[in-house]
């Protein structure tokens, strides 16, 4: 009795990845430590900068290490598809004495913010740390905390507590926060894992300048 395997016609988009991987020689130290940090659940760097000359193959290294991430299960490319959030999680809660017209640099980037917590009359509302851990669900991806006073909201240090027991980030909006300088630690210290200053308030710099800083 004849007997064949039929097998699936390769795709051009398949063949060409092959021939890529075939060409691509070198680059080992740097494709080692992508992959130690794929593989692990505490990653031993947050940034890796890749840097040199122009025509020393810098895309194609960054292209490798996209297919090293998409072979591990991790997406790549979804910075790129901002501030289109659909199929990924996308919300951020912010407490209700916390809203303010400056929440929308985190919609402008495709977030969903949502309110925790009651407005009341100005200064009148209230929210609880049961209400901010009872937000959390499985869209949640932090929580946005702006440096002002809001009388009745839960503080930065208990907020940054109930985040990381669910492996979210806190989000500090401090562009009025200095002086003093004390304040370029003090939100770190508390816990925060990115902090916003401005650099056109106190610290007399260009309008669209600032310090972006964190863990």
């Amino acid at each position: 009795m004849d007997t064949h395997v039929s097998r699936q016609p390769a795709t051009l988009a398949s063949r060409l990845e092959a021939a890529r991987r075939r060409r691509f020689v070198g680059r080992r130290a740097e494709l080692e430590l992508v992959r130690e940090a794929l593989a692990s659940d505490d990653p031993p760097w947050a940034v890796l900068f890749v840097h040199g000359p122009g025509g020393v193959g810098k895309s194609t290294l960054l292209t490798r290490i996209a297919e090293e991430a998409r072979a591990a299960g991790v997406d790549p490319v979804r910075i790129d598809q901002l501030p289109f959030t659909d199929g990924m999680p996308n919300e951020i809660l912010v407490q209700a004495g916390h809203r303010n017209a400056y929440d929308h640099a985190l919609r402008a980037a495709g977030a969903r913010i949502v309110d925790v917590g009651t407005q009341g009359y100005p200064g009148g509302g209230r929210t609880h740390a049961w209400q901010v851990e009872a937000a959390i669900g499985p869209q949640t991806v932090g929580i946005a905390v702006p440096f002002q006073n809001a009388p009745g909201t839960v503080p930065l240090k208990q907020v940054c507590e109930i985040a990381h027991r669910h492996g979210l980030a806190v989000i500090v909006d401090a562009a009025a926060a200095l002086p003093p300088k004390e304040n370029l630690r003090r939100f770190i210290a508390d816990g925060a894992d990115l902090v916003a200053y401005s650099g056109g308030k106190a610290i007399g710099g260009p309008q669209a300048s600032g310090i972006l800083c964190g863990r």
